[in-house]
């Protein structure tokens, strides 16, 4: 067996979690994944343009050793599959079923969505045989340009990359809670970072087995860093960690639930909210969006249940607000009754049918609302501070146009004397509205009494009000 097939195996057996736990969180690094990276760097419709604006070394390196070979069959044949519809997960979860290149045979039946996908005419059996040349010419691949002398250059990396994932994965009790909560177990769980995909994606894939689904989640380095120091080996980040474990596991839990027959159809029922928040969430289909609902709002659900409200609460404000996901509210309802009644429920299957009415009941004024168009309120920010003199100019900036989306010298208020700024705002009940006070600069903001930096103030509108706000400190008036 070649050198570096026995590192990455030896690799698995070393940093795979040791616990109580009934499944282990394994943690492996897997060549198949890296050398499919490599290829799809090199695709002129992956991410061969794809610029590395930070510190990412073996992604850099490997772009700088294989350039050459950009016009080799197995880059070729993928460039066509990624036209087909076949991108990198899809890629991903094809050589996850193989043994290692450059011996990569079939060892797991591989799913007809995949084959469908690698199809330009949606034709499983046209998409295996597509499949099957590609496996064939990534062999090829992995000899002719030395992707195991690549993997062995860079041993040192994967080294201290495993061992910041394992440094960082979730709670003990993480997959008893996640399992429990689903209520289905799968076979296995493991982790594949990899220092060659280009940052900011996950992707999760899963083998059937005689056992139960193996789960995986792939994604690539978490740190986003200009300088070596603060990058180390890119991975060093448990919250990331944590939430793409919950998230990517996730899916192998809710997407089989969905893509039943008689929730397939429900969900049908309930696309025409789609178009109104496809622009905002950016998936591409309805079924997907549904999906995705769930999982982020069960992250939550399970943030609480291990005792994280704080997490809980920024995941809630980031998935509701910032990333689109408007319905979470009502999902989260639903899976509190969900929580209250296991006794009527076993799983997360059996609840489905309920959990999906959340959709459905969405009245047009609701959906006005959860876009943020609803009427028109009046919303009185007051900011009282003694700490400044009467003729200082205060500003409030905020995500807002009216607020200067964020400028911190744009939107200044008035001085009514007596300590007080003030302004009045039209918003729509519905919108999501954060803001800081400022002096007219960052370097003078509001801070905290001990001097640390306060987080942005949030408002969902809902009404006429005032905000009263009490400045406790500026940022220049720390020494």
């Amino acid at each position: 067996m070649r050198r570096s097939i026995s590192l990455f195996i030896l690799v698995l057996i070393t940093f795979c979690r040791a616990s109580s736990l009934p499944k282990e969180i394994q943690v492996q690094s897997n060549s198949n994944v890296e050398t499919i990276a490599i290829i799809f760097s090199l695709a002129s419709n992956g991410s061969s343009s794809w610029p590395i604006n930070e510190i990412q070394p073996v992604r850099s390196d490997a772009r700088e050793v294989f350039k050459s070979y950009n016009e080799h069959e197995a880059v070729k044949i993928a460039e066509d599959l990624i036209e087909n519809g076949l991108w990198l997960d899809g890629m991903i979860g094809v050589v996850l079923h193989c043994s290692p290149f450059p011996e990569g045979v079939y060892i797991h039946e591989i799913e007809e969505n995949l084959y469908i996908r690698a199809s330009k005419i949606d034709d499983a059996v046209n998409g295996k045989i597509l499949i099957e040349d590609f496996i064939k010419a990534v062999n090829r691949f992995y000899i002719e340009t030395n992707v195991e002398g690549f993997l062995i250059k860079h041993e040192n990396s994967y080294t201290g990359m495993l061992k910041e994932v394992e440094s960082n994965l979730p709670d003990n009790n993480f997959i008893n809670f996640l399992e429990n909560y689903y209520g289905k177990e799968n076979a296995s769980y493991t982790l594949i970072p990899s220092p060659i995909i280009h940052k900011g994606q996950g992707f999760g894939n899963r083998i059937s087995t005689e056992k139960g689904l193996k789960v995986y989640n792939t994604f690539a380095p978490l740190i986003f860093a200009t300088d070596t120091t603060t990058y180390k080996f890119g991975f060093d980040d448990a919250n990331q960690i944590n939430e793409l474990s919950a998230h990517e596991f996730g899916h192998s839990f809710v997407n089989p639930i969905s893509n039943l027959p008689q929730n397939h159809e429900k969900i049908d029922s309930s696309s025409y909210l789609y178009e109104q928040i496809k622009e905002l969430v950016k998936y591409g289909s309805w079924i997907t969006t549904v999906n995705e609902h769930i999982i982020r709002t069960v992250e939550i659900r399970l943030s609480i249940q291990l005792s994280d409200e704080k997490r809980a609460n920024r995941l809630r404000n980031f998935h509701t607000y910032k990333r689109g996901f408007v319905f979470i509210p009502e999902i989260e309802t639903k899976l509190i009754e969900y929580e209250n009644n296991r006794d009527n429920y076993n799983s997360l299957e059996d609840y489905y049918p309920i959990l999906l009415e959340a959709f459905s009941e969405i009245d047009s004024t609701q959906m006005m609302l959860k876009l943020g168009k609803g009427p028109l309120s009046e919303v009185a920010f007051v900011v009282h501070s003694k700490l400044i003199s009467d003729t200082s100019k205060v500003y409030i900036a905020g995500n807002h146009d009216d607020l200067g989306q964020w400028d911190p010298g744009k939107t200044v208020l008035s001085n009514n004397s007596n300590s007080d700024w003030t302004r009045r705002f039209s918003f729509h009940d519905g919108e999501h509205i954060e803001y800081k006070i400022t002096r007219g600069n960052w370097d003078n903001q509001a801070i905290a009494n001990d001097g640390s930096s306060l987080g942005n103030s949030i408002l969902n509108v809902n009404g006429d009000t005032t905000i009263v706000i009490e400045i406790e400190k500026w940022k220049d008036q720390l020494n």
